[in-house]
């Protein structure tokens, strides 16, 4: 198996795609030569990669992992799906901006509490508002 250092990058798996013969010390010989503008758009453009391929290599796993225990279970695996807890709370500039009430505050709630003298409260998710997002 080729070592990370020799491995060539893996060529995207459209038929359209050029093959791509450029090794990882091809890429590090040059890059000092980049401009600090194409560092930033090669560093944004490899997080989105590295989000993207860890969530594909996530969802491969769990599909292997499923797998390996229907064999050992069967089909009725139900009793290992994880459930999501509910948000308690939400930031009314922007509802996409959830918090469960476990693990460390948000930084919008952070900022909302100390710079803008709110109270925790004012973030609940009432009862008949989380039954109205679920209908939507």
């Amino acid at each position: 198996m080729a070592s990370a250092k020799n491995r060539k990058p893996a060529a995207n798996h459209d038929d359209n795609a050029a093959d791509l013969s450029v090794s990882i010390e091809d890429i590090k010989a040059s890059i000092s030569e980049f401009t600090t503008p194409e560092l930033v758009d090669l560093q944004a453009t490899l997080a989105s990669v590295i989000t993207v391929r860890k969530a594909a290599d996530r969802e491969a796993a769990t599909r292997d992992v499923a797998a390996l225990l229907r064999e050992k279970y069967g089909e009725d695996i139900s009793f290992i799906s994880a459930s999501k807890v509910k948000p308690k709370y939400r930031n009314p500039q922007d509802h996409t901006q959830t918090w469960s009430g476990r693990g460390a505050k948000p930084r919008w709630l952070v900022k909302a509490l100390s710079e803008e003298g709110a109270k925790i409260e004012d973030f609940k998710i009432e009862a008949d508002e989380e039954e109205h997002q679920q209908a939507a």
